[in-house]
């Protein structure tokens, strides 16, 4: 009787039997399982593999962004380079023009001082050179970021203030008629401008000189349209001093 409850493997919907028919199924499953388990590791595997393949095109992309990047700066500074080797050119021709329309004017060199860019040097240079007792002493400065040209009235240094003498209604005037903005000013900046102006009206205030200095600020050369122009405008006004 016991065995007939619990049956045979001839029999039919007994526990043996229904035990041994999960048994069956499970093993299905799991067999199933096991192949999608495989499948689940093939899967992860080829993804791996692209995620590296795309891992190696991505640092190869940006290699080759580096690359770019590096042949489009050197052409950036190439460029820049042969900008200005032009400007230097375009201002030597202008320095040159310069010179010679001060060599036609018949100016004596000799007169002529080209400043330091040295606070010391040029206060030093300029100082040795009122010690000559000139009647007139212009100094010129560039003044960046303009096309106006500037007459200087005062230097201050140390909070001390010094105010020149020298009338530029003349001058003004002369400018002005050939279609040159001038401005009137009483800021010569805080820089080597600045520094050489105040020196040289120190220098005249300290040694009781009589000689009239002025400061006119230019444009810098490239942003003067016609430098020839305005240096022979500039140097008939000087000769009228002479």
């Amino acid at each position: 009787r016991q065995l007939d409850e619990v049956g045979t493997e001839r029999s039919r919907e007994k526990p043996i039997n229904l035990i041994s028919k999960n048994i069956m199924e499970l093993q299905k499953e799991k067999e199933e399982l096991e192949k999608y388990r495989n499948f689940n590791y093939q899967f992860e595997n080829e993804e791996n593999s692209l995620i590296e393949e795309i891992a190696i095109l991505e640092n190869e992309n940006e290699f080759l962004k580096e690359i770019k990047l590096l042949n489009e700066n050197e052409k950036i500074e190439n460029e820049k380079i042969k900008i200005k080797e032009n400007i230097k050119n375009e201002n030597l021709e202008k320095i040159n023009l310069i010179n010679n329309k001060i060599n036609e004017f018949k100016i004596n060199n000799k007169d002529i001082l080209y400043l330091e860019n040295d606070f010391k040097v040029s206060s030093n240079q300029i100082e040795e050179k009122l010690k000559e007792n000139y009647d007139y002493v212009l100094i010129f400065g560039q003044k960046p970021d303009t096309k106006n040209i500037y007459l200087e009235n005062n230097a201050k240094l140390n909070e001390i203030e010094l105010e020149t003498d020298y009338y530029y209604g003349v001058l003004k005037e002369k400018l002005e008629d050939n279609n040159y903005k001038v401005m009137s000013s009483c800021d010569a900046g805080n820089y080597l401008c600045n520094n050489v102006f105040y020196r040289a009206l120190d220098f005249k205030q300290n040694n009781n000189l009589k000689t009239k200095i002025a400061f006119i600020h230019i444009p810098t050369i490239y942003n003067i349209e016609n430098i020839e122009e305005l240096s022979i405008i500039i140097l008939s006004y000087i000769k009228t001093l002479l």
